[in-house]
């Protein structure tokens, strides 16, 4: 009896543990899983801003929709009102559903809205020619490898777009510098943030940009992503803003993954707010 007894004990444990396991594993999960879209914001004082302006950064789409035509986004921007709206890229893939992307921007034309092209844009090929024809027709400013002036409810800002070169920068700081045309507050759109070295030579005093995903699956409770393109693990450039020697670099986190299958935990969804603001009202 005592040894059926102790079989009886071993058979449990073999039961028990797995399944608290797997329900561990599930907890885990539910508690990271991506329930909600974070709005975030970040304030930058600077003297050659004389009036507030909010820049929105809405970045790394992959074609994924959140609620029915992207109604979840429309409703988070409105309620906080931007003066410009970026897409800093990867907004469309080969085969995802491109003209929702196109819709969402139409549902935004209310604001200015300016595009630069990621590396799964750039993978669309000729088929990104035609979103750019429609995106232009749109009223959406298109940046490749270009410039634009922009006045934003009377602030001026210089705007520069660049295309997507690959992990390595195919740019020289002279091809920048001469897309430069002002001494208004310049603002780089760039995919990739890890080109620091590079971008810590430009004459620009903010860059935008994305890609990381904010490190894909993030640490609970500090941020630091496990994985990020280019980086590889526990990447440094993946969410916030960092200083490049007096310039400062905005990474967005983004909405996705790249890949529908490949789910955030402790990472969620960012809806960026960027409000550039006069020195003087730094207290």
């Amino acid at each position: 009896l005592v040894k059926w007894s102790w079989r009886l004990e071993d058979m449990q444990t073999i039961i028990v543990v797995p399944v608290v396991a797997v329900l561990l594993v599930a907890l885990i999960i539910f508690l990271g899983w991506p329930h909600k879209i974070d709005a975030t914001r970040k304030k930058i004082y600077t003297p050659l801003i004389s009036k507030r302006v909010r820049i929105c950064v809405i970045s790394d789409l992959h074609s994924q929709s959140f609620g029915k035509d992207n109604e979840r986004i429309i409703r988070m921007v409105n309620k906080h009102k931007p003066d410009l709206i970026v897409f800093p890229g990867d907004i469309f893939t080969p085969r995802g559903d491109n003209e929702s992307m196109l819709a969402l921007m139409h549902a935004l034309h209310a604001y200015p809205r300016v595009y630069i092209c990621g590396n799964h844009d750039e993978m669309l090929k000729e088929k990104l020619h035609d979103y750019v024809i429609a995106m232009r027709a749109d009223g959406v400013q298109v940046l490749l490898d270009d410039s634009e002036v922009m006045n934003i409810d009377g602030q001026l800002l210089e705007i520069i777009g660049l295309t997507d070169g690959g992990p390595k920068m195919d740019k020289t700081v002279e091809e920048v510098d001469s897309l430069c045309m002002t001494s208004y507050y310049r603002i780089l759109l760039s995919h990739r943030p890890h080109h620091v070295a590079f971008y810590e030579q430009l004459p620009v005093n903010l860059i935008i940009s994305g890609h990381a995903h904010g490190g894909q699956w993030a640490i609970p409770f500090l941020r630091q992503g496990l994985y990020a393109p280019q980086q590889g693990l526990f990447p440094r450039y993946t969410h916030g803003i960092k200083n490049l020697d007096g310039r400062l670099l905005y990474i967005s986190r983004g909405f996705a993954t790249g890949n529908k299958f490949f789910v955030r935990l402790y990472n969620n969804p960012e809806l960026g707010f960027i409000d550039l603001l006069p020195i003087k009202e730094k207290r």
